[in-house]
């Protein structure tokens, strides 16, 4: 794998490392790495997917990371199969249904998380052991497969924000497909839905917040359209995900 970093700003302008990977047998892999000035939390990486009409830096990723490189906790997000640095057509939906009506594109994008994550490796000089995931709308699309094929293949999540989709309307195609990988995602997780929700219906996203396994897990729910998420949320959700992080790092729990 070859891959060339760049240091860079984000959209609120702080530092990110931008990185650009050339894989042998796999596609590039694009991303940015918010690494803190004092990593209290060595191994331990937020992972963040965006929506279908965004890419790795945007809203609340950029917000969210630099948060998290303030409490010493290292922040990765790579865009899309058809997003961002590897854009193709519109860059939105229009590529994403032609890239998801490829046979193992899901196998494609767990072979993305696990090429960004051994990137990340390297660049930290340490390993990861502790995973958290945030991803709302085509996160959720995404993040329900892979934190399934997480667990299948032996690694645990430590903690997930999920939301902002269900089985429905333009990935009712994927519905068998969602449900099944959603029982395999087992962590402490916090899920969000927008009541006036114009691309998911509230019962759609009830359907798959039941399908997840895991054994704890809530709902946060909020009135305004699908991305009319208040700030509130998010700032929940970095406490909800410190929380978990606290509570399963090994080191503070040693203490």
């Amino acid at each position: 794998m070859n891959a060339n970093w760049t240091l860079t700003k984000d959209p609120l302008g702080n530092s990110t490392h931008q990185f650009v990977a050339d894989c042998i047998d796999h596609r590039t892999v694009t991303g940015c790495l918010w690494i803190p000035e004092q990593q209290t939390c060595p191994g331990v990486l937020v992972t963040f997917m965006h929506g279908a009409s965004g890419n790795r830096l945007q809203a609340p990723i950029p917000y969210l990371s630099n948060l998290f490189a303030n409490r010493g906790i290292a922040s990765l997000a790579i865009d899309g199969p058809v997003h961002g640095l590897r854009k193709k057509l519109d860059g939105g939906r229009i590529a994403l249904y032609a890239e998801m009506s490829k046979p193992k594109a899901f196998n494609h994008l767990f072979k993305d998380w696990e090429l960004a994550i051994e990137l990340v490796e390297t660049k930290l000089q340490s390993s990861i052991e502790t995973i958290a995931y945030f991803g709302l709308s085509m996160g959720t699309f995404f993040g329900v497969p892979y934190l399934g094929n997480r667990f299948l293949s032996g690694k645990s999540t430590t903690v997930a924000v999920l939301g902002l989709m269900g089985p429905t309307g333009v990935v009712s195609p994927f519905r068998k497909r969602l449900l099944r990988d959603a029982s395999n995602v087992h962590c402490p997780l916090n899920f969000l839905i927008q009541r006036d929700d114009e691309m998911f219906s509230r019962t759609g996203c009830l359907e798959l917040f039941n399908a997840l396994a895991s054994q704890s897990k809530q709902i946060r729910e909020n009135p305004g359209k699908h991305a009319e998420v208040p700030l509130s949320e998010f700032d929940y959700s970095l406490e909800f995900i410190s929380d978990q992080i606290l509570e399963n790092f090994g080191p503070q729990k040693s203490s």
